[in-house]
């Protein structure tokens, strides 16, 4: 025992001189091909029953399930319609029918305000807190006549304080929209996109979901439900890779003479380039912008085309960049440094404008663009009107930009085709 004891020491201090002997150790990158445990929990007898449907501890899904029952209740005016509806078309669901005209004069209600209220699980409080950036609403409609483009409602969470988080149901909520006769259109809320600093509500003591009703319209809802909120988009694109000179100069060079790889919801068009020295990007806007002058431009992308394209943080190989336009200033954020080479152009012919941007990719020791590879990227643009600064994003639409890039956009890198 005395002689095992003597090897074990000796090999301790082995090992401790190695360790401190290597003074520089590089740590490599890897591939995570299993991000879970394989043991599978079970209870004390090793037989634990399945599980009933949840999201994290959230066991109460249904909101609203086919029938009006005593957790619903709404305004009694004949402004608003409730009712129970069967046998509907096609499938033979069940639902609930809504019909309103909040335009109407005669409607004999305070405010003229009337809306509906469901306090699900029996009005029994519902933590929530836990899956709010992972969980939605879900409402299951269908016209009661013609397309529906748009519902003209509000809804909100509401705690036991009576403290209230509000969210409006704007068309771009609607999955497929329109919303047509006998055709099932999901609308779909995710929590985190509810205003929860307005009033201060706690969504660990959730009493009761309320619709507020506006102008007028009518629906029929089958059910509405808490799901797993759905992954947005992941957007593609792609970056040239030229052989010419990059000219900064706020004006296209020739290899820009294309169709744009991105173009914004706003409008605006953005060419990417690059050569073996600069990456470039290159920016057509109005000069009078309805949101403002543009003051930022930041631009993230990945360098290891191995790495997880679903990692939720930044690694060693993500580039961060970020110029400011008034100051002409550009820096690499992952790196916190300025980088004094490249820079930006801007060139205004009458009411259009064109804003160059070049990173120089040695200084920002960014490894270079190969041929043939996928990588990660996503494009902020920054707005200043009247001191207030807002942003438009290419393709991360419900994270921090930046930050996590399993919401970013892909990018495939070409050769120019002379």
């Amino acid at each position: 025992m005395i002689r095992i004891k003597t090897h074990i020491a000796l090999l301790l201090l082995c090992l401790c001189g190695v360790l401190e002997a290597q003074e520089n150790v590089e740590l490599k990158e890897v591939k995570v091909t299993r991000d879970r445990s394989l043991m599978r929990p079970q209870d004390l007898y090793g037989n634990a029953a399945a599980m009933p449907p949840h999201i994290g501890n959230v066991f109460q899904l249904d909101i609203f399930k086919d029938q009006i029952g005593q957790e619903v209740w709404y305004t009694q005016s004949q402004c608003l319609t409730v009712r129970q509806e069967v046998d509907l078309m096609p499938g033979g669901e069940s639902g609930m029918y809504l019909e309103w005209n909040k335009l109407r004069p005669d409607c004999g209600v305070d405010n003229n305000w009337f809306g509906l209220g469901i306090g699900w699980d029996g009005w029994a409080a519902k933590d929530i807190y836990g899956i709010i950036d992972s969980a939605a609403i879900r409402l299951k409609v269908k016209s009661a006549g013609g397309d529906i483009k748009g519902l003209p409602l509000a809804m909100c969470l509401e705690d036991y304080a009576d403290k209230q988080a509000w969210i409006g149901l704007t068309p771009d909520r609607i999955v497929n929209a329109p919303i047509v006769d006998d055709e099932w259109r999901d609308v779909v809320l995710p929590l985190n996109a509810f205003d929860w600093n307005e009033q201060n509500a706690n969504p660990s003591n959730i009493k009761q979901m309320i619709i507020q009703f506006e102008a007028e319209g009518s629906m029929i809802v089958d059910k509405i439900d808490l799901i797993r909120k759905p992954a947005p988009p992941r957007y593609k694109t792609d970056i040239v890779v030229t052989a010419d000179t990059l000219i900064l100069d706020g004006f296209a060079d020739r290899c820009m003479q294309r169709e744009p790889n991105i173009e914004l919801p706003s409008g605006k068009a953005i060419w990417l380039t690059a050569n073996e020295r600069y990456i470039s990007l290159f920016l057509e806007a109005a000069v009078n912008d309805k949101r403002g002058e543009i003051v930022g431009l930041d631009l993230v992308l990945s360098s290891n085309a191995e790495a997880p394209d679903r990692r939720k943080g930044r690694i060693m190989s993500d580039h961060w960049f970020a110029t400011d336009l008034r100051k002409r200033a550009s820096r690499s954020v992952s790196m916190n440094k300025e980088l004094t080479k490249g820079g930006t152009a801007r060139s205004v012919r009458g009411e259009r404008q064109s804003i160059e941007w070049l990173i120089h990719q040695p200084e920002a020791l960014y490894s270079g663009l190969k041929a043939g590879e996928e990588l990660l990227l996503d494009l902020r643009i920054t707005f200043e009107r009247r001191g207030e600064r807002i942003t438009e994003i290419w393709n991360c639409q419900t994270e921090e930009f930046g930050e996590v890039p399993l919401r970013w956009g892909f990018v495939s890198v070409i050769k120019e085709e002379l």
